[in-house]
């Protein structure tokens, strides 16, 4: 009988013990299992929840309705909750279907199984709420007598599509102050990691810190206190919380890079903060980051190619014309040119013969393959189809905050390179008399990120260029083309080459001395005419030859180094690595629209 009652007396006891214990616990994964009740000391034990009279807050009855697909949960308390020691707070989320709230849904609230040693002590009063008209739901949060760091999770249980979130719960220390240091970024690129650089040495101005990296913001000195935050997704940077105990410094100022493959992309600085702490208080430092922008200035060397012939204006192209049918039917132009000089027509007996002594001159200079002039003109074309100019881009400033290059930037073309016949001609233009192909330009670095296919490029805006698109076409002509298939330089000497005015001035009869007379002054006449027009077609400033890289294909800045410091424009091979260029040409202000003129070019770092 007394075994019986001893046992019976066990069991009432184990029984009251299991009712206590499980009373709150209404999720196996929420830590729920403290009481309000025990010894009036009981708050002041290590692992101790908040002392209250109030019973646990009910979870909702039945299932609620079904988060459709697209939800959304969103924040309404901050991601990162600091909070002091035995105190409650409020744990609020909305839940949405793009812009819509969500009604009568379901809404877990967890300390994850791993996070309940973390929160040593404190708790959730409720496992579940459900939203309300405005989608909103919320659980009360309550802290225990320790300090802690720890997550909730929130999830739908309706719906497992819905991608949970997380708070990160603090529980400072009450014989402290807290500094909660946010990074803030609201810009294009997807931060992997946050670096922090605390000071604690003497005030500053964010002023007078350098925003480049890595980690030294001036003067030598070094951060006291340097935390990185890892695990980012969607640029939601957790704020961290740095505790100041009574026998520390305050902080001073604050720096903070975002970084992607461990290089600096973003850069924040946070100063004039306050230095008399309150026991137990919380200061809040917002660290706004801007986007970092590489170092860019210097010298490059660029080789450019441009589509020239077709994007002259139909009256160049016509003079290009005129003188292609020279090449084709030279004879025939020559005395046409002649006629119009002397100002009267060629005596009918002789003019056919000038004719065929020119003919037959030009068969037998020209070079094994070449049955005329044609094949001649088809390759000049095929110069200016794709004609190659060097030169150097200059960039003289680094960008502002905003990626814009104020500028006076440069770009100046002065040697060109051409490749005929086989051969390679590479021209100082400045050595041949020529004046460079020059404009000044302004522009702005842009930055890249996923599926762009660059960090940085370079947007070259609209500028006008000296364009002297003339001597060139002399250069082509009277170096190049003369040279290679008669031996010699210049229209003059080109000319004499297959015309003989003393074997024209002896067909003349008794007028030999004045044939002889026009036949001299016409050649020279004509060398001069054909020389001074190409060298008078120049485009000038004033909108009529336009450069720029395409507003949709900036050209790709590249850091061979993986310094943060630009070594180069695009890339000389394949052509698609290029840099492109879109070019725009008229004749004069007055002559309508533009033609497009496209080219490419690539860049290498010379001097910086």
């Amino acid at each position: 009988m007394i075994r019986q009652r001893i046992l019976y007396s066990l069991f009432l006891t184990l029984l009251a013990a299991a009712l206590t214990l499980g009373g709150c616990a209404s999720d196996p994964g929420v830590h729920g299992g403290f009481t309000d009740e025990g010894p009036p000391d009981r708050p002041n034990n290590p692992g101790t929840p908040a002392s209250t009279t109030e019973e646990p807050v009910p979870d909702p009855t039945g299932p609620g309705a079904t988060a459709p697909a697209g939800t959304t949960i969103e924040f309404i308390t901050p991601r990162s909750v600091n909070v002091q020691q035995d105190t409650r707070a409020e744990l609020a989320v909305r839940l949405v279907q793009g812009d819509a709230p969500v009604p009568d849904v379901n809404i877990d609230f967890r300390i994850p199984d791993d996070q309940i040693p973390a929160a040593a002590g404190s708790s959730l009063a409720n496992a579940r709420a459900r939203t309300d008209a405005d989608g909103r739901a919320a659980v009360e949060l309550r802290t225990g007598t320790l300090a802690a760091q720890f997550q909730v999770r929130v999830s739908v249980p309706s719906n497992a599509d819905v991608e949970p979130v997380t708070f990160v719960v603090r529980v400072a220390d009450k014989d402290s102050s807290d500094y909660i240091i946010q990074a803030l970024y609201d810009g294009p690129r997807q931060l992997e990691t946050v670096h922090l650089f605390l000071y604690f040495d003497r005030p500053r101005l964010c002023s007078t810190i350098r925003g480049s990296y890595p980690n030294d913001p001036g003067d030598g000195e070094t951060a006291w206190y340097s935390p990185e935050l890892t695990g980012i997704r969607n640029n939601d940077i957790p704020a961290h919380p740095h505790t100041i105990e009574l026998d520390e410094e305050p902080m001073q100022f604050v720096v903070a890079y975002g970084t992607i493959n461990g290089r600096a992309v973003t850069y924040g600085c946070a100063d004039g903060l306050p230095i008399d702490n309150i026991v137990g208080q919380e200061i809040q430092v917002d660290v706004p980051m801007i986007d970092l922008y590489p170092i860019v200035s210097g010298t490059y060397s660029v080789d450019t190619v441009l589509s020239i012939y077709d994007a002259l204006p139909g009256n160049i192209r016509t003079v290009l014309d005129l003188i292609f049918g020279f090449f084709e039917d030279p004879a025939g132009a020559l005395v046409g040119i002649i006629e119009s000089i002397a100002g009267s027509q060629i005596p009918g007996s002789v003019r056919p013969l000038v004719i065929g002594l020119v003919n037959d001159l030009l068969r037998e200079v020209l070079p094994s393959g070449y049955t005329n002039f044609a094949d001649a003109a088809l390759e000049v074309r095929d110069i200016f189809q794709n004609l190659e100019l060097g030169g150097e881009i200059e960039i003289t400033r680094e960008p502002d905050v905003n990626g814009l290059l104020p500028g006076p930037n440069t770009v100046v073309f002065d040697a060109i390179y051409i490749t005929f016949q086989g051969d390679r001609f590479d021209e100082d233009l400045s050595l041949l008399g020529y004046r460079p192909i020059e404009g000044d330009f302004t522009g702005s670095i842009q930055l890249g990120g996923r599926g762009l296919g660059f960090d940085h490029a370079l947007q070259i805006d609209p500028f006008d260029m000296t364009f002297r698109y003339g001597q060139i076409l002399v250069y082509v002509i009277e170096r190049i083309i003369l040279p290679e298939f008669f031996g010699v330089e210049g229209f003059e000497a080109f000319i004499r080459e297959f015309i003989d005015c003393q074997e024209i001035a002896q067909s003349c009869g008794g007028l030999s001395n004045t044939c002889l007379q026009i036949c001299n002054s016409a050649i020279s006449a004509l060398a001069d005419t054909i020389r001074d027009q190409f060298l008078a077609l120049e485009a000038d400033t004033t909108n009529t030859f336009i450069l720029q890289t395409p507003d949709e294909q900036p050209c790709p800045l590249i850091d061979n180094n993986d310094n943060f410091q630009i070594d180069a424009m695009g890339r000389r091979t394949p052509t698609s690595a290029r840099c492109q260029w879109r070019g725009q040409f008229r004749w004069s202000a007055q002559s309508g629209a533009n033609e497009e003129m496209p080219g490419n070019f690539y860049g290498t770092l010379r001097r910086r």
